[in-house]
C-alpha cells in the first residue's frame, strides 16, 4: 500500500563518549538520520525507552518500523532501503561482523503489537525478544562490510572516520 509509511526510530542503545564526538563535523546520529531520510523513511522525533513508548508512536498508517541506535554512521540509504523492503514482510537486521549484534532492526508494525510494554527498548533486547518469539530474522547485506560498525570506542571511531572520509571522496569523484 503506497499510503503506508515506514518509520525510523533512533533508540538510545548506548551512551558513550565517542557517539557525541563529531565525525567530519557531525555527530553519529546525524549521519543515521540523513541516511534514513535519504531512503524515504519518516524519522520519529521521540526516542522511546520501552515497549509502551514505542506503541504510542505507531499510527495506523505505519507499515514497518526501523530501529537503530545513533552509533552506526556508516550505514547508507542503500542499506536502509534494503532493510525497509525486508521489514514490510518480516523481521530483518543489519548485523555487526560477529553476525549476532544488531546495528539496525526492521519489522512489520503489526509484529510490535505483542512487544511487552515494560521491556526496555534496546537493539539487543529486541533481538532477544524476536528470538524468544521464534521469529526468523532476515540478515540484510547491502553495503561493503566495512560499513557495518558501531562507534563505541577510539578504534571504531577511527574506522568510522576513515570510512566516511573515503565515502565523501568517492561521492565527490562520482559527481565530477
Amino acid at each position: 500500500d503506497s499510503l503506508k509509511r515506514i518509520v525510523g526510530i533512533l533508540i538510545q542503545d548506548s551512551d558513550n563518549l565517542f557517539m557525541g564526538m563529531p565525525l567530519l563535523g557531525k555527530p553519529c546520529s546525524q549521519y543515521v538520520e540523513q541516511a534514513m531520510a535519504d531512503a524515504g523513511v519518516t524519522i520519529a522525533a521521540a526516542r522511546p525507552a520501552n515497549g509502551a513508548d514505542l506503541h504510542a508512536l505507531l499510527a495506523a498508517d505505519v507499515q514497518a518500523v526501523l530501529l537503530t541506535g545513533g552509533n552506526a554512521p556508516c550505514l547508507t540509504d542503500v542499506t536502509y532501503r534494503a532493510l525497509s523492503l525486508a521489514a514490510k514482510e518480516r523481521a530483518a537486521a543489519v548485523l555487526l561482523a560477529d553476525m549476532a549484534t544488531p546495528l539496525a532492526l526492521g519489522m512489520p508494525a503489526g509484529m510490535l503489537q505483542s512487544l511487552p510494554k515494560k521491556m526496555p527498548l534496546t537493539l539487543s533486547s529486541l533481538m532477544a525478544w524476536l528470538n524468544a518469539q521464534n521469529q526468523p530474522v532476515k540478515v540484510v547485506h547491502a553495503q561493503d562490510p566495512s560499513a557495518y560498525l558501531a562507534v563505541t570506542d577510539a578504534a571504531t571511531y577511527t574506522s568510522a572516520f576513515q570510512f566516511l572520509r573515503a565515502e565523501t571522496v568517492r561521492r565527490h569523484m562520482a559527481a565530477g
